[in-house]
């Protein structure tokens, strides 16, 4: 497969993304009063983790693009961050399954590591995930996770549409906390999917970020 060109300056996009992590998403565990498992779905390069990673015993990184993880890795290398884990893997319904990643492309055919394992494209806006280039890979579904590292005191999830096939008609017991991204590109879906999370969590906070929304939800 042809390799990826990437037109992202690193560096430059940690920092532009780390400046609204804590906006974005807000923590109710601190150094002082650490939680014990957090999950990062949607890891991209990383600026989550490294913004708090001193508030749990363990994070688990999940991110789909292979160049995005490998930056996740120097990040936390560069940092000294000891305590969290890179999986490089797409969340969906169920794990074991290959599909193609593709990633995100605008009229300058650039794109900022944003990438998705769903069909979208805005015809209007000249821009969204196109399979004309992509790559391999493979899935894990949230049965897979808790199997594999038991009940989740924090989950941060922005995976580009992709969280209505991870989460819909998913046991939520075994979550506290979620900070999730709900995107444009699920229609339909995305009322169906906040009701189900309503029906589970308490709405904590709703931050409409244009045409996104970012829920803070409490178990």
């Amino acid at each position: 497969m042809e390799k990826l060109i990437f037109n992202t300056n690193y560096k430059n996009w940690f920092n532009e993304v780390s400046s609204h992590i804590k906006s974005h998403y807000p923590m109710p565990f601190t150094n002082k009063d650490k939680g014990k498992l957090c999950l990062d779905i949607g890891s991209n390069v990383g600026s989550f983790s490294c913004t708090y990673h001193d508030c749990f015993e363990k994070i688990i990184a999940i991110e789909a693009s292979k160049s995005n993880s490998e930056e996740i890795e120097n990040n936390l290398k560069q940092r000294g961050i000891k305590n969290v884990t890179v999986i490089q893997k797409a969340v969906y319904s169920k794990g074991g399954e290959t599909k193609i990643l593709k990633f995100w492309r605008d009229t300058k055919d650039k794109h900022c590591g944003n990438s998705s394992i769903i069909e979208y494209y805005d015809d209007k806006r000249k821009h969204g995930w196109t399979d004309k280039t992509g790559e391999h890979v493979e899935t894990i579904g949230l049965n897979d996770i808790y199997e594999l590292y038991g009940d989740i005191d924090y989950m941060k999830l922005d995976v580009e549409g992709g969280e209505y096939d991870f989460l819909m008609n998913k046991d939520m017991n075994r979550i506290k906390y979620i900070s999730m991204e709900l995107h444009v590109q699920l229609r339909d879906k995305k009322q169906e999917l906040k009701n189900f999370l309503l029906e589970n969590f308490s709405m904590e906070r709703e931050l409409k970020l244009h045409p996104h929304e970012i829920l803070y939800l409490k178990k």
